[in-house]
């Protein structure tokens, strides 16, 4: 999708999907929120906008979060204030009067269509981003804090089932194996052999080597 996206959409839908956020998070995220030198994003209520952050209690905010953002993105954001001389307390992401914008959606659903793909929802990058931090090995409280849930249950409900089986199946040698072919399917070589096969138990490098041949990446 994100091939037929202009560099504005991929700027806004790069930090969707590295970020986690909620849509009406990034309607009112403002340039301020960002730390450049600690590459994170402060996540906060903006009383200014009306705009609280999503909790269990209708008129209290939930707790505020810090999100570290990938530096090259971050100098994009960086670099596209200084191009339109914007200052700190600007939106980032506003409509045409400068207002937080509540079409993400709507332009989303626009560029899956012209990208010929079905069923684009916003909440999609979330889940994305919430199962990259979990193959990443984040243990599931520290997910529940960089998505702003106020319980567990909610986050382990997210990708319960996944999470669940790769906890159950992570350690057999079939899985390790599976996980190295996975990382280097495109690799044929062959010298990435030793560094990777070194510290693998006998039962694992077997299986590693039996999918390795399957998938042709093998030696």
């Amino acid at each position: 999708m994100f091939a037929v996206m202009d560099e504005e959409e991929k700027l806004l839908y790069g930090l969707f999907l590295n970020s986690g956020m909620r849509d009406a998070e990034m309607q009112n995220t403002e340039y301020a929120d960002f730390n450049w030198e600690k590459c994170t994003l402060h996540v906060q209520p903006k009383p200014w906008h009306h705009f609280r952050l999503k909790g269990k209690k209708k008129k209290k905010s939930a707790k505020d979060r810090f999100i570290p953002i990938p530096a090259k993105l971050l100098w994009k954001i960086k670099d596209r204030m200084r191009e339109r001389n914007a200052q700190p307390q600007d939106l980032v992401f506003p409509n045409g009067n400068g207002n937080p914008d509540g079409h993400f959606l709507r332009k989303l659903k626009a560029i899956a269509k012209k990208a010929s793909i079905e069923g684009a929802e916003l909440h999609r990058f979330r889940k994305t981003y919430a199962d990259t931090l979990h193959e990443e090995g984040m243990s599931v409280n520290t997910i529940r804090i960089r998505l702003g849930h106020e319980s567990l249950d909610v986050t382990l409900a997210t990708s319960k089932a996944k999470m669940l089986s790769r906890k159950k199946h992570r350690n057999t040698p079939i899985a390790v194996a599976w996980h190295c072919t996975h990382k280097l399917k495109d690799i044929h070589d062959g010298r990435f052999l030793g560094s990777l096969t070194r510290d693998l138990p006998f039962s694992s490098l077997a299986a590693w080597l039996r999918l390795a041949v399957m998938r042709g990446v093998a030696p």
